[in-house]
């Protein structure tokens, strides 16, 4: 029979290839009975079935070695160096497994297995608590699905499955809207006193007082009045409309909402890219100064990298603090619906996948209802409502009127809790700033075709390249405007 050691040469062998099942059942084989007292076998399976992503048998294996070391050399220096070093690896493994049970899930999600993504999941809250070091993709609005289930007390499999495929819908359109391009930097357009403000915010005269962060403006207040209502009237469900004609704001998260469009890169035109940097129509509606006169104001060009990446945690769910939340600047595309042709538009251009998850999204929300309708006790219809809310609210402030799609507006939205210090109130506005300051991210700012004097501002693109953003160039508008 052969000895551990003269397996090494065969173990190694196998490793490099990454053949790690053979390694298992090498030193399964009977040759190796009278080795079982032999930490190293049970070491060297524990790191095969780590590789073979098998956590439970590797832990298993682990702990066993970790007995055998205790049990016969605990007062060996070396050895005893191992053994911490296991119980480390075996408190890593244990992390691991359990975020395992989350990416399974995932992956159940994915694969439209909803009652095996449902359990999945379930096992995972139940095994990680409160305690993440790293918040898995769509945390929040998986577990606050997870947990209606269960505080709903729903057990018919048809019932989860249709909750569970209301939460992959919304996930699918996150996915599907979230800004990709590489490419394009955005535009904002504004008048040039707030252009001031963002740019000079550490000055003397400002005594440091201004941050110099983008302002993102409370949605119900914003100039489209039907901002947040397009997806309540595409679902055209009296029930949903009663949920949100009713709903007491103070009890949700209210949804702050910053405002860009694609821009070049750099001030020349980049074929394929189409730029709103200095568009005649955004001139006369956005472009203008504080007493509102048209195409008197600027646009500010944000480089790309003010924005975060995509991380699937922005979702609009209440009680916040139970659930990881981090807060951050990233892009989406806006949404458009055209009423009369009923479908949905992403720039200018009709998306069919989102078109045929929207129709689901509409019959899975109507079905929801009429699924509980007969039953509705006091809680029921208590959760109801608040699965209903919260799904149509993690997307409906991504939707506007195919009126606008010439925009190609794309967003940053932040949901805060109605208490948060972060709500400014100020000149009757309403509002929640950026989390990075924007000076230093601003390329170049376009004065607008009718600004009066235009040279006096070239004094901003010293002061701004003097503060260290050397990029930073002030282009005057190619515009004709009367």
């Amino acid at each position: 029979m052969k000895s551990f050691e003269e397996l090494k040469k065969t173990i190694e062998k196998y490793d490099k290839n990454k053949e790690y099942d053979k390694i298992v059942e090498l030193l399964d084989d009977r040759t190796m009975q009278h080795n079982l007292n032999d930490y190293r076998v049970y070491l060297v399976k524990a790191i095969n079935y780590y590789k073979l992503n098998n956590l439970k048998e590797a832990i298993n294996l682990a702990e066993q070695a970790i007995n055998l070391l205790e049990r016969n050399t605990t007062s060996d220096l070396e050895k005893r160096s191992i053994i911490d070093k296991w119980k480390e690896n075996i408190s890593d493994f244990r992390k691991w497994e359990i975020d395992n049970y989350y990416n399974q899930a995932y992956g159940y999600l994915e694969t439209k297995e909803y009652t095996k993504a449902y359990e999945n999941f379930s096992l995972y809250f139940d095994l990680s608590k409160n305690d993440l070091e790293v918040v898995p993709l769509h945390y929040p609005i998986i577990k606050y699905t997870v947990t209606s289930i269960d505080q709903m007390k729903i057990k018919e499999k048809s019932e989860i499955i249709l909750v569970m495929c209301l939460l992959y819908l919304v996930i699918k359109i996150h996915n599907i809207i979230k800004y990709k391009s590489e490419d394009v930097s955005a535009a904002h357009y504004t008048n040039l006193s707030v252009a001031q403000f963002i740019l000079q915010y550490d000055s003397k005269e400002n005594k440091g007082e201004h941050t110099g962060k983008f302002q993102f403006c409370y949605a119900p207040l914003m100039n489209d009045p039907e901002e947040g209502d397009i997806l309540i009237q595409f679902i055209d469900n009296p029930f949903v409309d009663n949920v949100f004609s009713n709903n007491i704001q103070k009890d949700n998260l209210l949804p702050f909402i910053g405002s860009f469009m694609p821009a070049n890169n750099s001030a020349d035109n980049n074929p394929g890219i189409t730029s709103h940097e200095d568009d005649l129509v955004m001139w006369r509606t956005y472009g203008k100064d504080e007493l509102g006169s048209e195409a008197k104001g600027c646009s500010i060009i944000l480089d790309k990298s003010f924005f975060d990446e995509y991380e699937g945690t922005r979702f609009p769910i209440n009680n916040v603090s139970d659930y990881p939340f981090k807060r951050c600047d990233s892009l989406f595309n806006v949404i458009y619906y055209n009423k009369r042709k009923k479908h949905f538009i992403i720039n200018q251009e009709k998306n069919e996948p989102l078109n045929n998850i929207m129709t689901e999204f509409k019959d899975k929300i109507s079905m929801l209802v009429k699924l509980f309708e007969n039953e509705l006790t006091t809680v029921k219809n208590k959760y109801v409502n608040d699965l209903v809310f919260t799904f149509i609210s993690c997307i409906r402030y991504f939707m506007k009127s195919a009126d606008y799609a010439y925009e190609n507006e794309i967003r940053v939205i932040h949901f805060e809790e109605p208490s948060s210090d972060r709500i400014i109130m100020k000149d009757k506005r309403t509002y929640v700033e950026s989390d990075k300051v924007a000076r230093d991210y601003i390329v170049r700012m376009n004065l607008g075709p009718k600004v009066k004097d235009p040279e006096k501002y070239k004094f901003l693109e010293v002061f701004v390249n003097n503060s260290g953003n050397r990029k930073f160039k002030i282009f005057y508008s190619r515009c004709l405007f009367r």
